[in-house]
Parts: structure tokens; sequence; C-alpha cells
């Protein structure tokens, strides 16, 4: 075989293992205090077990925890996995906080964020979604967090209400004798600022070119968002659809 042959045949490869691959994995750009490495290596310990967007967050570090709850009069908080009846989640969360594992800086209080939820399997995936976008950092609802080292972090509430729906949020109703679904939230930060309008032409795609199912993970690395925090919990049909 000529070098030329060679040459054609490792570039024909290249481009196999390009298609072929997976969600783009996204970067750790944050720097966690060590206060807080243990609670970020237990959060991921559970995303693994799970087996929640594997391939997407493989070596991400969760760098804060993402605190979500439901229905305000009985309170049900998202808890890595714990199940919510359809019946306690038919309205948006009432409660968003963030916990960060990294100091505040002023371009973090400066920017947009986005807040996602997704059924991630794949006979549950259309039976709940959202995304709400351009959340701003509330200035003014915000508190530090003093570590022992003496150094500080922070916590915030997400407020839905200054938000724009990109995706309505339609809550769980899997389908009847599909078991149970898994159902996650993921806080990015829009690094490129204001998040632009846009129809999701392909709802397993999320809008993306994406032949494969990756969902909202090519979702997000198209438009280059930054995983802040991730939660999830797992609810059924009940009978109720």
């Amino acid at each position: 075989m000529t070098v030329i042959s060679c040459l054609f045949v490792l570039i024909i490869q290249i481009i196999i293992v390009i298609n072929c691959a997976g969600p783009e994995i996204p970067l750790n750009l944050y720097r966690i205090e060590p206060d807080f490495k243990f609670r970020s290596i237990g959060i991921k310990k559970e995303l693994e077990h799970s087996k929640v967007l594997y391939d997407y967050l493989y070596h991400w570090k969760p760098p804060g925890e993402l605190n979500i709850e439901f229905n305000e009069q009985h309170s049900e908080v998202v808890t890595y996995g714990n199940y919510i009846s359809p019946l306690d989640t038919l309205e948006p969360p009432t409660e968003i906080e963030y916990l960060s594992f990294f100091p505040l800086s002023k371009n973090f209080v400066n920017e947009l964020y986005t807040l996602v939820l997704d059924g991630i399997d794949k006979e549950g995936y259309e039976t709940s979604h959202a995304i709400w976008v351009n959340i701003p950092f509330d200035k003014d609802d915000f508190e530090s967090v003093q570590l022992e080292s003496g150094k500080s972090t922070f916590r915030f509430k997400v407020n839905l209400k200054h938000a724009g729906d990109l995706l309505r949020f339609v809550g769980p109703r899997p389908l009847k004798d599909t078991g149970v679904h898994q159902y996650v939230f993921i806080l990015f930060r829009q690094p490129h600022g204001w998040f632009p309008k846009h129809k999701l032409r392909q709802r397993e795609n999320w809008g993306t070119d994406h032949k494969d199912h990756y969902g909202v993970s090519s979702w997000a690395n198209y438009y280059d968002l930054q995983p802040l925090g991730v939660n999830f919990f797992t609810s059924s049909n009940e009978g109720l659809f």
C-alpha cells in the first residue's frame, strides 16, 4: 500500500471516529474549594450510580449543588433520584437554589443562566421538559458562605420570574406500563450573553443537527453552555394519564 493510500485510510478512520463520537465532555472551569471537595465527589457518585447523562458528565466535577423543590404546600425536594409523584410536579418548581463550591466573581454576577428539565431515557424523554433562559443573577438575593479555611463561596436563588421560556414546562407524564423514568435538572452558565430565541426542530435532538439521541447535552454543546449543577428525580405513570 502506498503512502498516499495509507494517509487516505487514516483520514477516513478519523472521520468515522468523529462522526461516531458522543457529546463533547464539558470542561472543569471552576476551582472547587477544598471544603467542598468531598461534597462534589458525593454528587458525582450519585450521578454515576444512576447513569445520569454518563457520556456527557463522565469527566465533569460538580462545581456546586443545585437544589430544587416542587409543591410549596408540602415540599417535594429533588434529591438525586428520589421518587416524586407526577401529581406533585404539575407546576414548575417553587424553589430553586444554587450553592457554589467556588468563590464568587464579578463575571459570574454579571452573566446570564439557563435551567433545563429533561427526561433522559428513551421511553420517557418526551414526557417532561422545560428550558428557562436568560436568567439574571439576582444581586439582591444571594448570600456569602464562609468556610473554615477563611475563604468564602456563595448561594443564590434562581428566579424564574425574570427568565424567558424557550420551552414551556411540562411535568412528567410517562406512558402507561413503562415503569419508572428519570428526569434531570441542569443549571447552565451562558458564557456568550443573551440566548437567542430559536425553535427546537426535533425534540429528540433539541434542535441540533446531531443524528444520535444526545438530547440536552448536544444542544448545550451547540451553544457552548457550561453546566454548573445537576439534580434529578424519578417518576412513573401511576395510572393517571
